[in-house]
């Protein structure tokens, strides 16, 4: 399976690079300035999706673009055509696409990449995280005084969350990196940021980060400290190159 997942998410963010080039049409998902797609976003999902269901025609797919969005049982695959669609449509590098498979209710293989940082990872439960074919471990010495914090500072951010992003923004090095899921996580896997908390996102934003920072001796659990479920569409996670700043974090949120 991995080696479809790879060829199938490399097929579709090099179709976005490609299109990335011409003049993008942007529809608001729901009347606001920021919750948009571009006719991007879906032609990258029609063809992932067309490609999945060749594949692999029994398994269901929860995707970002999909009219009606529930969770279909405990195996089922997931797809982001295009994590990052604000900085992708200004032009910003940091964006990518991700699918992921979820087998009896936790993540089991996924891929993400990054088209325009040259950036493949893939990770596999029990197997490692990869990037670019390199197997990686996480030796992450900083403490967060000396640490990056991954962040989104968009509108999307809940209200009652700034608390903890004003707390955290006191404590570490920078509160920034390069924001969105797939390259906030890639921040972290290569060693540029620490931690990478997350308040408001879902589940195809998530489900193959949290398998990768696992597989490479990080944390991913949800900001009271409980493991991350993936019975829901929403969720929000904290991930840490290591459990001290994952508890560092953890007790920041903990007390705002």
């Amino acid at each position: 399976m991995l080696n479809k997942l790879i060829e199938i998410t490399q097929a579709g963010g090099d179709l976005a690079l490609e299109m990335k080039r011409e003049p993008q049409t942007i529809k608001s998902k729901d009347g606001s300035n920021w919750n948009y797609a571009t006719q991007v976003d879906g032609e990258v999902e029609d063809l992932i999706l067309g490609r999945l269901r060749e594949e692999f025609p029994d398994t269901p797919i929860v995707a970002e673009e999909q009219d009606e969005h529930t969770i279909p049982g405990g195996t089922f695959l997931t797809v982001d055509p295009l994590d990052g669609t604000i900085p992708f449509s200004n032009g910003f590098s940091n964006w990518g696409t991700i699918i992921g498979y979820i087998e009896d209710g936790q993540p089991r293989t996924g891929v993400m990449y990054l088209p325009e940082a040259k950036t493949l990872i893939h990770a596999s439960q029990g197997h490692g995280c990869y990037i670019n074919g390199k197997h990686i471990r996480l030796d992450y010495q900083r403490p967060l005084a000396q640490t990056v914090v991954a962040a989104e500072l968009g509108p999307w951010v809940p209200s009652d969350a700034w608390t903890t992003m004003a707390a955290l923004r006191t404590r570490c090095r920078w509160l920034g990196g390069s924001g969105f899921a797939a390259a906030s996580l890639a921040d972290l896997l290569q060693g540029r940021a620490g931690v990478y908390p997350n308040f408001n996102a879902k589940i195809w934003d998530f489900s193959v980060g949290a398998l990768a920072v696992t597989e490479a001796g990080g944390v991913a659990c949800q900001p009271n400290g409980n493991p991350l479920t993936w019975n829901e569409i929403n969720m929000q996670a904290v991930f840490a190159a290591n459990e001290q700043l994952a508890r560092e974090v953890l007790d920041i949120i903990a007390q705002s």
